[in-house]
């Protein structure tokens, strides 16, 4: 399987297409329960994964055991990570061992992901944050990945943040 680092903004804009089939588990890091909630039941609604579930990770820091039990992970937060150099580890861990990894917004910033996972995958984080009303979807900086197949569009709804960050 092909490891995924895509710096994205949240993903429940996205559309996909509805006969795509369900396959393999994926797993939302995130910190903001009562927000999470409806970013796991959109992706569930998408019909293209199998079971979507949710790790708080700001009061705990997931083993590698427990994400070996998913395809890919979407991390994103809004609070502080529980430890974030050791989610950063167990991440760049869990990439080494086949597992894709979706990184949305704000795991970079000053809250965010520390440990190898920076070390070993180039992103440049580094970016401006711009408040968008209705945003839409940017240049796709990897038009053939299979990540990318079927997203025709994002709606961010009537007000977004989008960054100017780019991949390295």
């Amino acid at each position: 399987m092909k490891n995924y680092v895509i710096a994205a903004a949240i993903l429940t804009g996205l559309s996909v297409p509805a006969t795509v089939s369900a396959a393999g588990r994926v797993a939302v890091l995130a910190t903001i329960p009562q927000h999470d909630a409806d970013v796991v039941a959109k992706l569930m609604a998408t019909g293209r994964f199998a079971d979507v579930d949710y790790i708080n990770v700001r009061f705990s820091t997931p083993t590698l055991d427990t994400l070996s039990h998913y395809q890919s992970v979407l991390l994103y937060s809004g609070q502080y990570f529980s430890d974030r150099v050791a989610l950063g580890n167990t991440l760049d861990s869990y990439m080494r061992a086949g597992g894709g990894v979706v990184v949305g917004m704000f795991a970079y910033n000053y809250v965010g992901l520390r440990g190898a996972f920076i070390n070993n995958y180039a992103l440049n984080p580094a970016g401006t944050f711009i408040a968008s009303t209705n945003p839409k979807l940017g240049k796709i900086l990897l038009p053939n990945d299979p990540l990318m197949d079927g997203v025709k569009r994002f709606d961010g709804g009537n007000s977004a943040l989008i960054t100017d960050a780019n991949l390295v």
